[in-house]
């Protein structure tokens, strides 16, 4: 029998195979054993490395848009606050963040940490290094401000060239103008260079003054600024000069209904007991006197006046005026002209019951007073003159199509754009 001994005591021959082999079988355990806790070892050691890793990459992506909901100032240490907190329950060792922004906006961090190992550190391997990576789809909330300048000039329809005059601009009791979209240019440094009187208004898009006196006596005159810069004469040699023929009319005297056409009237020409004038189109030369219209009806659509010297129309009596300048042509837009470098005289508007002018008055040299009650209610008027009283006046006007820039506007305007919040994350 294989496993007994013979009776004189020998082993038989499988006692003696177990006995060779006992030592080597010793051996084969002793070495398997470590083998077996490295297994074991690893099993444990990275299931716990690997549930670290996902607790990193939670806190990973909560820190990312904690940054991207947070002020630009307080992003990164709000995403770092946030990223620790959810990790304050797990052991995690060596641990580093880094976050940081893109030039897209977009947002974008990665995260390492060490997990210390239990069987494993018997051979020696004391942590397992552990990575998380996260970012955001879109860009971080940002809010961009933009800062518009815009330039913009008003027109003048007055402007008043007299550069020493003392109250170059009068406005008495009772006058009434209402230019909302123009400016009065006021070139006078005189002193004072304007006087504004109790029960007057004066509304425009603002009154430019060259001096810095002026005496208000009351009235309602917003948008008066003071010390302005002085505003040149754009039409000064500018406007077409008038060949000046013989006398076509000399010193003459109508009543009734009139039908004029033009030409070159001398001396005086008298409009009496409230005619009905009637002007066809075209240029009416007047020189060496001038015109006076007393009452009635002044009509004339296409005319241009060119007063040669120091000629005038004088309108009086209640008179009703509606006069237009020319669309086209050489006169086009010129209501009323004369000369450069005449001496300074007056040009009188009184007791008008309406006028209604459209067009450029180019008279430079002039006093211009509009008295009584005169009403001008012209869309479009652009007056350049030497200095203006306005007493008992009713304007509402605008600036005709021979415009003058005026002073220039600046306006400043921000807009603040905030992009949407991103909540979606890649890995």
């Amino acid at each position: 029998m294989y496993g007994q001994t013979r009776r004189d005591g020998a082993a038989t021959p499988m006692l003696r195979f177990f006995a060779d082999v006992s030592g080597g079988l010793a051996t084969v355990a002793g070495l398997s054993l470590p083998l077996a806790i490295i297994v074991a070892g690893l099993a444990i050691d990275f299931s716990r490395a690997e549930y670290a890793k996902m607790a990193m990459q939670r806190a990973l992506d909560f820190a990312v848009l904690a940054y991207v909901e947070a002020p630009a100032s307080e992003a990164e240490s709000h995403a770092r606050t946030t990223f620790a907190a959810n990790l304050k329950e797990t052991k995690i060792g060596a641990l580093a963040a880094k976050f940081s922004m893109g030039a897209d906006g977009t947002v974008s961090a990665k995260a390492t940490g060490e997990v210390p190992t239990t069987l494993l550190a018997i051979v020696h391997i004391g942590s397992v290094r552990i990575a998380a990576s996260a970012a955001s789809d879109s860009p971080k909330s940002t809010t961009t401000t933009t800062t518009t300048t815009t330039t913009s000039s008003q027109p003048a329809c007055v402007l008043l060239m007299s550069k020493t005059a003392p109250q170059a601009l009068l406005i008495n009791s009772g006058a009434n103008i209402d230019a909302p979209n123009c400016e009065f240019q006021v070139n006078s440094t005189g002193s004072p260079a304007a006087i504004y009187n109790a029960g007057s208004r004066v509304l425009t898009a603002k009154t430019c003054i060259v001096g810095t006196s002026i005496i208000d006596n009351g009235g309602v005159h917003p948008n008066v600024n003071l010390g302005c810069a002085t505003l040149a004469n754009p039409y000064a040699g500018a406007l077409p000069t008038p060949t000046v023929g013989a006398c076509t009319t000399t010193n003459a005297n109508y009543s009734g209904a009139v039908s004029l056409s033009p030409g070159v009237f001398c001396g005086w020409t008298n409009f009496n007991a409230a005619p009905i004038v009637t002007l066809a189109p075209g240029l009416y030369v007047i020189k060496g006197g001038g015109w006076n219209v007393d009452g009635g009806t002044f009509t004339g659509h296409g005319v241009t006046f060119y007063f040669a010297d120091s000629s005038a129309i004088q309108f009086n009596s209640g008179m009703t005026s509606d006069i237009t300048a020319p669309a086209s042509g050489t006169y086009s837009g010129i209501l009323m002209f004369e000369p450069d470098g005449l001496s300074p005289s007056p040009f009188v508007w009184d007791d008008s019951v309406s006028s209604s002018m459209e067009g450029l008055v180019y008279l430079p040299s002039r006093n211009a007073t509009f008295n009584s009650y005169s009403s001008v209610s012209g869309d479009k008027l652009t007056l350049v003159l030497n200095t203006l009283i306005a007493d008992g006046t009713g304007w509402n006007m605008d600036s005709s199509t021979m415009s003058i820039a005026g002073s220039t506007v600046t306006t400043v305007t921000t807009v603040s754009n905030t992009t949407n919040r991103p909540l979606s994350l890649t890995r």
